[in-house]
């Protein structure tokens, strides 16, 4: 029981941090940032080649108000993306920027785990991630769309399963399903509960349309963004407080290795080229010494 309490007070403690505050709302911002490049990819890829745009709408429906995604939706619909330049860049553009949210858990999930990886490199992993996680969506999607098993009852084990494979993703050395099943499972609970709950205050008891007018959308984007960042995270410190130290870590070893090495060589060649501008500039000073002295002489 005490050990309980402990770990209770121990991801309270992370959540009440200044460090834990600015990373919900450092992943909140990058969620809000990511929503239109998401849609943007749902629709142009995934609505064109793998299942109905409606369904996508569904989906974005229950964390995000229909009055941004629809017009945003039929907007990307009526553009002219034919033209493959566009796409390109579009994709390209859309991956860097939504996958903002990654490189904040990586760059935590790295401290946390002890590994030294240089940001540029874990800025090129996060859009590797994203572009998996965008996947992991997908499948989700396809089993809600087809699947006919999938209902109200059976959409939180969908939902847990999906976040097994985002925090083993974004973990370095903690990667067993023990370590990351206990906060999946309740992320997956919180955020559906938490979501059905929001939107029922928001439509039924709530006056954001009188206080905020046409920005009310805006404003519960904001309040949607913060919860989900929250309930995630939540999640990330669950698993963090309830993995075992004492047995053997089962995690990306080749991955962190070949990271490591990388940013082991640029370290030296930074090194070494600070060293080198070091000597150059000491040449330089002692050039005029050395001619004072020589006209001296010759004096």
């Amino acid at each position: 029981m005490k050990k309980f309490i402990k770990k209770i007070q121990t991801v309270m403690e992370m959540m009440s941090s200044n460090e834990g505050t600015l990373f919900t709302y450092a992943l909140a911002y990058s969620i809000i940032v990511g929503i239109a490049p998401f849609i943007i990819i749902s629709v142009v890829f995934v609505g064109t080649y793998v299942y109905d745009v409606s369904q996508i709408i569904q989906l974005l429906q229950r964390y995000v108000p229909a009055d941004l995604i629809l017009p945003f939706v039929d907007y990307i619909q009526t553009s002219d993306l034919s033209n493959l330049w566009l796409i390109v860049s579009l994709l390209g553009v859309s991956i860097w920027v939504a996958s903002k949210s990654i490189y904040s858990f990586l760059l935590l999930s790295s401290e946390q785990d002890g590994v030294n990886i240089n940001h540029f490199f874990l800025r090129i992993l996060a859009c590797v991630y994203f572009i998996m996680i965008v996947l992991g969506i997908m499948a989700f999607g396809i089993l809600i769309g087809y699947v006919p098993f999938i209902n109200k009852f059976t959409t939180p084990i969908v939902i847990t399963f999906f976040f097994v494979f985002f925090y083993r993703l974004l973990s370095f050395k903690y990667t067993r399903f023990r370590d990351v099943i206990w906060g999946s499972a309740i992320t997956s609970i919180v955020l559906i509960l938490l979501g059905r709950l929001f939107f029922v205050y928001i439509n039924q008891y709530s006056n954001y349309q009188t206080i905020y007018g046409p920005l009310a959308s805006m404003m519960i984007l904001l309040i949607s963004g913060w919860i989900i960042a929250w309930v995630v995270f939540f999640g990330y410190c669950i698993n963090y407080v309830v993995r075992d130290d004492t047995l053997p870590v089962q995690g990306k070893h080749r991955l962190i290795s070949i990271l490591e090495k990388t940013n082991e060589k640029i370290d030296e060649r930074e090194e070494k080229f600070i060293h080198d501008h070091i000597e150059r500039s000491r040449d330089q000073q002692s050039l005029p010494k050395d001619e004072e002295k020589s006209e001296e002489l010759q004096d």
